[in-house]
């Protein structure tokens, strides 16, 4: 970091302190995420049934770790001289998805994967995630604001990811394909859209 970077966040004014830790939100958020899946789409099938399939809860885990690692990194984004912790298992987590993805493409015909993309579950997917992820990041953002961000852009693309993981977690109870490669793709375009769309848009209202 150069030397003005650095003057120029010690002369700025304390930050106020949020009202709620980004934490306790996000769980409100998947909370609140996964109320309006079950009650205006829907559980998916086995949900209904109370069983558990190991590929629900794989995708699950998969959901969980992101919303972690996103907030983290969010955290530290929006705080002087903050530290993301959690390089460890970030890469962990990207080898485990990895490991996850070549298994699928090695045992599984690649036109089976490439149907699940014709199904209607994948344009739900794109479309209440990206919905949900929308409302999201106005909760996270309001928060965030009131932090003491120095790289806006950089914070502001991450209130996206974050948001976009929280809507993911929140709707993945309606969604009944498990597929590594849909997960990657058909959680991870809302992510995109979100981030661009954050990055254009929140960057002018974190200057403090």
């Amino acid at each position: 970091m150069k030397t003005e970077e650095l003057i120029n966040i010690l002369v700025r004014s304390e930050p106020k302190k949020p009202i709620i830790a980004l934490g306790t939100l996000a769980t409100f958020l998947v909370a609140l995420c996964g109320l309006l899946t079950k009650f205006w789409l829907g559980l998916r099938p086995e949900l209904e049934a109370m069983t558990i399939p190991m590929s629900f809860c794989f995708k699950t885990v998969v959901l969980s770790s992101l919303v972690v690692l996103t907030l983290q990194a969010l955290k530290s984004s929006s705080v002087p001289l903050g530290r993301f912790t959690l390089k460890h298992f970030a890469v962990f987590m990207a080898l485990f998805l990895s490991a996850a993805l070549v298994y699928e493409w090695v045992t599984t015909p690649v036109a089976q994967i490439g149907s699940l993309f014709l199904l209607p579950n994948f344009k739900s997917c794109l479309v209440y995630v990206t919905l949900f992820g929308s409302f999201v990041s106005i909760a996270i953002f309001l928060l965030i604001k009131n932090a003491a961000p120095f790289h806006y852009e950089r914070t502001a693309g991450f209130i996206g990811f974050s948001s976009a993981a929280i809507s993911a977690l929140g709707y993945s109870i309606h969604c009944p394909i498990d597929s590594p490669t849909f997960i990657v793709v058909a959680y991870g375009l809302p992510q995109l859209i979100l981030y661009v769309a954050s990055r254009l848009v929140f960057p002018r209202f974190l200057r403090w």
